[in-house]
């Protein structure tokens, strides 16, 4: 019979793109935790597993999870489906933070995911993200994965559920402030630096890094940009919150000393909703 570690289709894997992972490896949820050194067995993690699906179906259910064999409700359509199944690996993790356990039990399960039960699956907003509506591929399952598994990371036993505006928020632009550099005038000759934070939204991403990308952005890289008179002349992409202005790849043909370009930062959203940041230097 096939092994459970190799029957899982899109985690149990060492392949770390689109928000995989090795669920065996440590720290994973197949790994325990009272013993590092020991995986579980079939038994074991198929229990694990079960017990995390019981739980988000009791959480998000009829509508938006059905038990007949014949139906599907929104959480078990193919546009979220995969999503889902990502999110287990980061609730068995929070609930490790604050519990020695290998197997976490059915109300462990969902007391952490009723941190999410304000999601509505079937709301406009997040059918955007689907595979036949607007946004598909890829790119907008690992989207939403990245959403759904920051969520789960937000839980905390004194912090209240996400509200239900989390809905709307999801398809909000990124947002930045701060916007900062290194040297002011004559970065022809001495360069520049320049970097920004993120916003922290108190209410639905409390943990967000103020130095890390906007959870919101599609791809989690900004794009750097030098303008001259609404000319593009320079422009690459960053997937920190800094940057420095490679000036090899100005394209300075028209620029003289002195004079004024615009620094601009851009982070585009999964529905290519823009956010952005500017500033005035002296080349």
């Amino acid at each position: 019979m096939m092994g459970v570690d190799y029957f899982v289709r899109w985690s149990a894997t060492e392949e770390q793109a689109h928000h995989s992972s090795d669920w065996f490896a440590n720290n994973g949820p197949w790994r325990k935790k009272t013993n590092p050194g020991q995986k579980l067995n079939v038994a074991q993690a198929s229990i694990s597993l079960s017990n995390f699906y019981r739980a988000f179906a009791s959480v998000f259910d009829d509508p938006l999870w059905k038990n007949e064999t014949s139906k599907n409700g929104e959480t078990q359509k193919s546009w979220i489906v995969q999503s889902i199944f990502k999110m287990y690996p980061a609730t068995v993790a929070k609930i490790r933070d604050n519990n020695n356990v290998d197997i976490p039990r059915y109300g462990q399960f969902r007391t952490v995911l009723s941190h999410l039960g304000n999601l509505n699956f079937s709301k406009e907003e997040w059918m955007e993200f689907g595979s036949g509506t607007t946004v598909s591929g890829q790119a907008a399952f690992d989207h939403r994965t990245k959403i759904l598994k920051n969520l789960i990371l937000t839980y905390g036993e004194n912090r209240d559920p996400i509200p239900a505006t989390i809905n709307q928020w999801i398809c909000t632009e990124p947002e930045i402030t701060d916007l900062e550099r290194s040297e002011l005038t004559d970065i022809r000759n001495a360069g520049t630096t320049i970097s920004w934070k993120s916003i922290v939204d108190e209410n639905h991403n409390p943990i967000q890094d103020e130095d890390s990308p906007p959870l919101l952005s599609k791809s989690g890289k900004a794009l750097v940009q030098l303008l001259l008179n609404d000319v593009v002349i320079y422009e690459q992409s960053e997937p920190t919150n800094s940057h420095a202005i490679d000036l090899r790849k100005v394209n300075d043909d028209d620029l003289t000393a002195g004079d004024q370009i615009l620094v601009k930062v851009t982070y585009s959203n999964i529905n290519s909703v823009n956010c952005s940041l500017s500033q005035n230097l002296n080349w």
